[in-house]
């Protein structure tokens, strides 16, 4: 078990790491800094703004890619690569990045420009657009995202990704066990380092 150091050997350092994560966009690493020494340093002056700070990127982040997901669904891949970049702007580690990324390069290779016959008068010259099984797809993308991070024991990226096939895919039962599943081994895992 590591012994905790005093309040004033471990605040100004935990702060001063914490900061370095902020400056180079990695707020994730600044609340993982910051959070187990919550309950020592939470008096000293700009701790609690630090950890606010942190939490608030990593929202905005989550945000960015939600709206990214949204806008690729509705076939606006240019807002959703924006979304994408903002996203990565707040936290350059934004958990989701790299399955909308994937996702809006599937969808990019899916519009190449294809030799089509000409149509005849009087036939519509589209065919309407297959989105259920679309969206079906996109969602099983991120249950499977989100599969491979639970193995992984990355608990935020497994809920980002569940919560990402729930917003495509509301109601979902493997993306809804999958949330409540990484939910309860994070909870766990927190618990394990409290105890130890």
């Amino acid at each position: 078990m590591l012994e905790m150091l005093s309040a004033a050997e471990t605040c100004p350092q935990v702060e001063a790491r914490a900061d370095l994560y902020l400056e180079n966009g990695l707020p994730k690493a600044a609340q993982a800094e910051l959070a187990p020494h919550q309950a020592v340093c939470r008096t000293r002056i700009g701790f609690s703004r630090r950890l606010d700070d942190a939490t608030q990127r990593v929202r905005e982040s989550d945000d960015h890619i939600a709206m990214g997901q949204q806008w690729l669904l509705a076939g606006r891949l240019d807002q959703a690569s924006h979304a994408l970049e903002r996203a990565i702007e707040v936290d350059s580690q934004s958990v989701g990045a790299e399955s909308l990324r994937q996702a809006i390069l599937s969808a990019e290779s899916s519009r190449a420009p294809t030799f089509e016959p000409p149509v005849e008068r009087g036939q519509p010259s589209f065919a309407p657009a297959n989105t259920t099984s679309d969206t079906a797809g996109i969602a099983q993308e991120f249950i499977r995202d989100a599969k491979n991070a639970l193995m992984a024991k990355n608990y935020a990226e497994a809920k980002s990704s569940a919560r990402s096939a729930l917003r495509i895919a509301p109601g979902n039962t493997s993306a809804e066990a999958l949330l409540r599943q990484a939910e309860a081994e994070e909870q766990q895992a927190l618990q394990n380092i409290i105890i130890n």
